[in-house]
């Protein structure tokens, strides 16, 4: 299914690719398959998940407030350099919640540009781990 979406990916098809990349993670998360679920979105996997106990410590950001995980997945995938149209498709929500999300991780990563998502993503990640 993620060899197919990457194949749609390079046609073109955005949308189609985005739905089978996202059914591709979900199976991966309910198998259990981190390594999987990286491979298909990375750093989509390493999000809490919804009730999950995050140690105190984790909890703390020095470089401002955390992302929420809607935040996260879509700071992600601009970082991956998907539009904002095909994040909207991809994670079914509107372009308007795509630009919103996006508005307040410039403001929480102390951003102003798409381009500096990817290096303070990564940043964040070295930092928590």
């Amino acid at each position: 299914m993620t060899d197919l979406g990457r194949l749609l990916q390079t046609q073109g098809d955005a949308g189609r690719a985005g739905s089978l990349n996202r059914r591709a993670w979900n199976l991966a998360q309910a198998c259990g398959a981190q390594g999987l679920q990286e491979e298909i979105l990375p750093g989509l996997s390493v999000a809490p998940q919804p009730g999950a106990v995050v140690p105190r410590q984790a909890q703390r950001d020095d470089r401002g407030a955390q992302l929420s995980e809607s935040e996260q997945r879509v700071a992600t995938l601009a970082a991956q350099g998907y539009t904002n149209r095909e994040i909207s498709a991809q994670l079914w929500v509107t372009v308007s919640t795509v630009e919103q999300h996006l508005t307040r991780v410039y403001r929480k990563l102390s951003i102003s540009r798409r381009q500096d998502l990817l290096a303070e993503l990564q940043l964040r990640c070295v930092e928590g781990a």
